[in-house]
């Protein structure tokens, strides 16, 4: 094999050579090929877009398909005139997502992560795509890839925008639905620092500890929150918090104050009787109920005579 390469070196060689004295020219190099750019039509792009816009707002209102459709139409027809603009094929996953076309949604916002891994607006689509299936499949196999697949692309928004507190607060709870609890408190410790008065976050960590079997520390973390900036769904947890420790009085006074804010909170309507019978108040108890509100009654339409 090697001899044959040498036979062809010593050839070309040969001819070059003779093509130099007898002044006959080799052929022509062929002339290297430039890769197409798409022409970029900015115009266009915009007239199309106006126009999905105006259909997408048609669809939201009259909820029929052939709006649906031509909004995705015009779409591909600005993206066609502009290839490159991520805005576009953001809008049009989105679109994609709320007409419920979630394997061509996700194929979008994937085909944009490969162009742009940083891209925020991709990763935020494909997090609610997950989050929302992940509502609508139940305990399984299934289940648990999409789980997993909600918890990278939330990691990935708060690497890109690490001091949202809501988003810590998510990533917490879908670590928590993981069973990876270390990780589920440091971010709800996270949302909190970000936050210090997200009601949401600090109750959320305070069940999380009662959840562990630690009603102190959640006693302790509903605690670090004022009087005066409590509300019913926090003296709900506190009531909760206390009930876990027995300590059925406190467990009382805190469901007594849910009350007091939120007269239809029947989670601490529910507490509050628990805990009179949990601590031998049974006639407490039948006044606690008699002082609850009625509910209207409903005005009878007079009857004609």
């Amino acid at each position: 094999m090697k001899t044959i390469y040498q036979l062809y070196f010593l050839v070309f060689v040969a001819a070059s050579s003779l093509a130099q004295q007898t002044g006959v020219a080799l052929p022509p190099k062929p002339p290297a090929v430039t890769p197409k750019v798409a022409k970029v039509d900015r115009g266009a792009a915009y007239y199309h877009y106006a126009l999905a816009h105006m259909y997408e707002d048609q669809w939201a209102v009259y909820a029929r398909s052939d709006l649906a459709s031509k909004a995705i139409d015009e779409y591909r027809l600005a993206i066609e005139s502009d290839p490159e603009s991520e805005y576009l094929n953001s809008g049009l996953a989105e679109l994609y997502a709320k007409t419920g076309r979630i394997r061509d949604a996700v194929q979008e916002a994937q085909d944009i992560l490969k162009r742009d891994p940083n891209n925020l607006e991709a990763h935020k689509l494909l997090g609610r795509i997950y989050l929302r299936s992940l509502g609508d499949l139940q305990s399984g196999s299934g289940s648990e890839s999409v789980l997993k697949a909600a918890i990278e692309q939330y990691e990935q928004i708060l690497k890109i925008e690490p001091d949202n507190s809501d988003d810590h607060l998510l990533l917490g709870r879908l670590y928590q639905l993981n069973k990876d609890l270390r990780k589920a408190e440091t971010e709800f410790k996270t949302a909190i620092k970000l936050q210090p008065d997200s009601e949401e976050a600090i109750t959320t960590l305070a069940l999380l500890y009662n959840d562990e079997g630690d009603a102190a520390r959640a006693a302790e973390t509903l605690s670090s929150v004022p009087d005066s900036a409590r509300s019913g769904k926090l003296y709900s947890a506190l009531g909760y918090t206390y009930e876990q420790q027995k300590n059925y009085k406190k467990a009382i006074e805190a469901y007594q104050h849910a009350i007091e804010l939120d007269r239809e909170n029947l989670d601490a309507i529910r507490g509050l009787a628990d805990n009179l019978l949990n601590d031998g108040q049974q006639m407490q108890l039948w006044s606690s109920i008699r002082s609850l509100p009625r509910p209207i009654p409903r005005t009878r339409r007079p009857t004609s005579a």
